[in-house]
C-alpha cells in the first residue's frame, strides 16, 4: 500500500490503528484534508513501515498471526501546509496520517 505525500523531503508523522470491526470514523481526531478506503491482503499478517527515500523503518505492524484481508482507512491532514513548507525548508512533524485497519469480511 503506497501512500503519496503533499511534499518533499520531509518527515511525516503516522498512526496506526488495528481493530476487530469497522472503527468509528475519525472525523472528530483531526482536521482531515484527505481520506481514503482500499482493501489489503497481507499473507503474512505484518506490515512494515517504508519512507521513499530513508528505505524500511524498524517499524512493523501486526494486522493478524495468519493471511487475511484487511480494510484500511488512511486520514491526512497538514497537506497545505506541509506543500508549501517543503519549498522552503524541511518540515518536521506537519504532515499527519492516522491508517485504520480491520478484517474485511466475506
Amino acid at each position: 500500500m503506497d501512500v503519496e505525500s503533499a511534499g518533499h523531503t520531509h518527515t511525516a508523522t503516522l498512526a496506526a490503528e488495528v481493530w476487530d470491526v469497522e472503527p468509528p470514523a475519525a472525523d472528530d481526531r483531526g482536521e482531515w484534508e484527505e481520506r481514503g478506503e482500499a482493501v489489503l491482503h497481507c499473507p503474512s499478517g505484518e506490515l512494515a513501515v517504508w519512507g521513499v527515500t530513508a528505505g524500511p523503518r524498524e517499524t512493523y505492524l501486526r494486522l493478524s498471526d495468519k493471511d487475511g484481508m484487511w480494510r484500511v482507512r488512511v486520514y491526512c491532514e497538514g497537506r497545505r501546509e506541509v506543500r508549501r513548507l517543503a519549498q522552503e525548508g524541511v518540515p518536521e512533524g506537519v504532515e499527519h496520517y492516522l491508517v485504520q485497519f480491520w478484517p474485511a469480511s466475506g
